[in-house]
């Protein structure tokens, strides 16, 4: 699983994913991540652990290839579920 405390967060918690370089990479990075965190949720139902995430990406300031295809990520599927 690509979302991991140690994959997409620093050692002080700071939203810091492993960046490739290249904008399309990223992208399939972050969707990559979402696609992590949606399987956990959807396990463990702690459903909290998005705004988590949000929140962390958001104070980091950086908002690029890997944020942008992991909220894309994260809208397709809402988009995707049953209503």
């Amino acid at each position: 699983m690509d979302y991991h405390p140690d994959v997409c967060f620093d050692e002080n918690g700071t939203w810091s994913p492993n960046r490739s370089g290249g904008y399309a990479k990223n992208c399939a990075r972050g969707r990559d991540i979402a696609d992590s965190l949606i399987a956990i949720i959807q396990e463990n139902g702690f459903t909290p652990q998005l705004g988590h995430t949000m929140h962390a990406i958001a104070e980091a300031g950086v908002f690029e290839g890997v944020e942008i295809g992991f909220c894309s990520r994260i809208a397709e599927r809402l988009y995707a579920a049953p209503r």
